[in-house]
């Protein structure tokens, strides 16, 4: 994140997976890194999760759209463990010209 999508202090990021090993890590990094975090995840309980690690608002993508939730956050950075079913709701809340990471399966 801080490489790749140029995170800076101050940035607000968007991890999908929230409750996962990579977006545990990646809010971790996030919030040490001055940023102001957003999460999505699958479970209640994953949702509590990623905002006992710092998460400022997490978000059950399964019944809620984070797209509507997170409209007027302005997203600098999205990383996206889930993949392509996001990828239209990612870019309703990116702010323009930002970073957006997405992982990729092979």
């Amino acid at each position: 994140m801080h490489w790749v999508g140029e995170c800076n202090p101050n940035s607000k990021v968007l991890i999908h997976g929230g409750g996962s090993g990579v977006g545990t890590s990646a809010i971790q990094l996030a919030v040490d890194n001055g940023n102001t975090v957003f999460a999505t995840a699958g479970t209640d309980e994953k949702n509590k999760m990623a905002l006992k690690l710092g998460a400022e608002k997490s978000i059950n993508y399964k019944s809620e759209d984070f797209s509507i939730e997170l409209k007027s956050a302005g997203i600098d950075l999205i990383l996206d463990c889930v993949g392509g079913s996001f990828w239209k709701q990612n870019i309703k809340v990116l702010v323009w010209n930002r970073n957006f990471s997405q992982k990729l399966k092979f």
